[in-house]
């Protein structure tokens, strides 16, 4: 209840002066849509507990562009953090391990394929926890209540940021089922699906991941928050989602519905299996391509769900250096 009128003022507040899951770039632009919306003593807060971060300088501060102010840089940087601590082929640092939670990144809310509809039992679909929804809330609360000390809160304000992020990308929120993908986990957030959006195959996860950019230059990012905003001055639909979704579980359910229609487009997306494409059992050549108005759709979708990202995730940031 707290998150849902706090959370609803403020947005509210913000819109009346106004006209109007992701890669690095993507939670990188969420997070500096937020970032504009606070005010130097907000930022000088905020600043103030990412500094407490055990991986400030080796991580949250590094390499930070020529121009560009160590407390917005680490800002941003603080967002992708979660990503960063991931086991990945490029990075093993095995102190980093106990950082990372990989559920905490998504929630599987089902999509059941309208083929398989009525298959499943209903305790089949309950999505596992822990997951985006929880992790996020349980982050939140933990900083306003600031019963902890300072290394963990700039990590729950790093998990904030990123999470914030997460939710808003659709299939961060939901799993298609179906008798070859079964519950809890489904085809993984369109993980096990492959598309061609042009060229060369690629799973529709890492489609909808990439939707706002790949360029993680200071000056790209700029340019996809200003793109945001001109769109979002535009958009009729935003301020109506701001005021009828106010919890961290709707938002998710807001995302669910966006890659139900969206990314799924209602189960009727052609694909194959991503695995099978990998593994060479199916050619390159045989891998369906997108829909000829897909990209487009799907780009208007992910400007509007980081203009959202970005409203909530700043009003969640306000809340959060108020709190003593």
């Amino acid at each position: 209840m707290w998150i849902r009128l706090v959370v609803a003022g403020l947005v509210v507040l913000a819109l009346a002066g106004r006209a109007t899951a992701w890669n690095s770039t993507g939670h990188m632009a969420v997070a500096l849509l937020a970032w504009k919306q606070l005010d130097a003593e907000q930022r000088r807060a905020a600043h103030q507990l990412l500094k407490t971060h055990p991986h400030y300088r080796r991580y949250l501060a590094e390499a930070r562009p020529e121009g560009v102010a160590e407390d917005e840089w680490a800002f941003l940087r603080a967002a992708t953090w979660p990503d960063w601590v991931r086991e990945t082929p490029e990075h093993h640092a095995s102190d980093l391990k106990p950082f990372h939670h990989a559920p905490w990144h998504y929630i599987n809310l089902p999509f059941v394929a309208p083929a398989d509809a009525g298959q499943f039992a209903p305790a089949d679909l309950t999505p596992p926890t822990p997951n985006v929804v929880t992790a996020l809330n349980a982050a939140f609360d933990a900083l306003l209540a600031r019963q902890e000390n300072a290394e963990d809160a700039a990590i729950h304000f790093c998990w904030v940021l990123h999470l914030a992020g997460d939710i808003h990308q659709p299939l961060h929120c939901a799993s298609l089922v179906s008798h070859r993908y079964p519950p809890p986990r489904g085809d993984e957030g369109g993980n096990r699906l492959a598309i061609t959006p042009s060229k060369r195959p690629e799973s529709l996860h890492t489609y909808w991941d990439g939707l706002l950019g790949k360029n993680t230059h200071y000056q790209a990012i700029e340019g996809i928050v200003k793109r945001v905003d001109a769109a979002s001055e535009h958009d009729p639909e935003l301020a109506t989602k701001l005021r009828a979704h106010t919890t961290v579980e709707s938002w998710s359910e807001e995302s669910f519905a966006q890659a139900v229609k969206f990314a799924y487009l209602d189960g009727q997306l052609p694909t194959v299996d991503y695995r099978q494409v990998e593994g060479g059992e199916i050619p390159h050549s045989e891998v369906p391509v997108l829909p000829a108005d897909y990209a487009s759709t799907a780009r208007e979708v992910a400007q509007r769900q980081a203009a959202l990202g970005g409203w909530r995730l700043a009003a969640m940031v306000k809340q959060i250096t108020a709190a003593k």
